[in-house]
């Protein structure tokens, strides 16, 4: 099982990686391929099917792999560096980051659309969001 640090360095790596829906790869990653690239380099998620993702573009699969290698949902402000955000709208994954610093300043390195790439922020809307 890879470390917090570990998960972050991994995190950091893709820094600058440009944004691309559906992205998978160096060449470009969303929010989701963001999450499932550091868990796959570090071997804490398997192999993603990469048709899966338009039958299931919420999110699920990302989801339902980190709860079965990474352990339980916690509240955000309980949220540590390494630990996966998800951002949700009423029921649905909206976003999903990783959190390198944790509270009293939280900052997520994530896929960015705005940006057109995987940059580190503070979130502004954590109140919408659950830690994994």
């Amino acid at each position: 099982m890879a470390t917090r640090a570990e998960i972050v360095a991994e995190a950091a790596r893709w820094e600058g990686v440009p944004f691309r829906h559906q992205g998978r790869g160096r060449t470009g990653v969303d929010c989701v391929g963001l999450g499932r690239c550091v868990g796959e380099a570090l071997g804490l998620i398997g192999d993603y099917d990469v048709t899966n993702y338009r039958r299931n573009a919420d999110g699920a699969d990302l989801l339902r792999d980190l709860r079965a290698h990474m352990g339980r949902e916690k509240p955000v402000n309980q949220a540590e560096p390494g630990d996966v955000l998800v951002f949700r709208d009423r029921v649905f994954t909206i976003h999903v980051g990783i959190v390198i610093e944790s509270a009293p300043r939280l900052q997520i390195i994530h896929a960015y659309a705005p940006a057109r790439m995987v940059t580190r922020c503070w979130p502004d809307r954590v109140r919408d969001a659950q830690g994994v």
